[in-house]
């Protein structure tokens, strides 16, 4: 199947009413020493489409602020 063609079928979806819920729970925290920091969040995108779906999601990383 082409990206094309998935994405046909996808937007389809939507215009004909089959579309299901989707929620994403999840928090951060962040601290800053300067102009310099860090970040970490986490999440769950939990989705109902044919029973109950979860995706975690886990990131950290460097902040900069100006």
């Amino acid at each position: 199947m082409s990206g094309t063609a998935g994405f046909q079928n996808s937007l389809s979806d939507v215009t004909t009413g089959n579309t299901s819920a989707a929620i994403l729970p999840g928090g951060g925290v962040e601290g800053f020493f300067g102009p310099i920091g860090l970040r970490a969040d986490v999440g769950d995108e939990i989705y109902f489409k044919n029973g109950t779906h979860n995706n975690l999601r886990v990131t950290f990383g460097p902040t900069l602020r100006f």
